[in-house]
């Protein structure tokens, strides 16, 4: 797992993010998984804290 502080512009098009625990080794592949997303427009720039979990178990 890692945790991410994401800043989402209103645009709804991520920013920036930044690592606030978890694995480093998985902590970059986090961050640009996280990049990609697309979040619902907003009426100005917000910030929020993900958990990007790594399952190596699971089928998808």
């Amino acid at each position: 797992m890692v945790r991410l502080k994401v800043f989402v512009k209103p645009d709804g098009t991520v920013r920036d993010t930044e690592v606030l625990g978890g694995n480093p080794i998985l902590a970059e592949s986090a961050q640009k998984s996280v990049m990609q997303w697309k979040f619902s427009p907003a009426s100005s720039e917000t910030n929020l804290e993900v958990s990007v979990v790594f399952d190596p178990h699971s089928e998808t």
